[in-house]
């Protein structure tokens, strides 16, 4: 489990701690390349992904930020399509679903090629 960013009353925060439940401790890692608080998160291929949230009060962030354990480093992804937070993603089948925020749309993320598409208007009519 991870606890990433976050905001302390003061400052948006780029920290980022994995537990191990082995020995009951939580371990910081490498900080997120840019401070975040209410990002989606989700493991997907081995990797963490961040994606959106508030880097600041007044505004929201399309950054996915990727995090790799085994290099303890961070990378920029592809953006998501819309600047969102408020939302949750998911990984099924090698891939990151992302829902909630401020539309209607869920999107997809393809961590293998990087790449974002739409899946499905919720309110749409069918």
């Amino acid at each position: 489990a991870y606890a990433v960013g976050g905001y302390d009353g003061q400052s948006y925060l780029s920290n980022v701690e994995v537990y191990d439940s082995f020995s009951n401790r939580w371990t910081e890692v490498a900080p997120l390349k840019e401070a975040v608080s209410s990002p989606a998160v989700a493991s997907c291929a081995g990797r963490l992904f961040v994606i959106g949230g508030e880097p600041d009060e007044s505004s929201c962030t399309d950054k996915v930020q990727c995090y790799d354990p085994e290099t303890n480093n961070w990378l920029l992804r592809s953006n998501v399509p819309v600047c969102k937070r408020n939302i949750t993603a998911v990984s099924l089948n090698s891939l990151v679903y992302v829902c909630g925020g401020l539309n209607k749309c869920i999107y997809c993320y393809d961590p293998a090629q990087d790449f974002w598409m739409p899946v499905v208007n919720i309110f749409s009519r069918q």
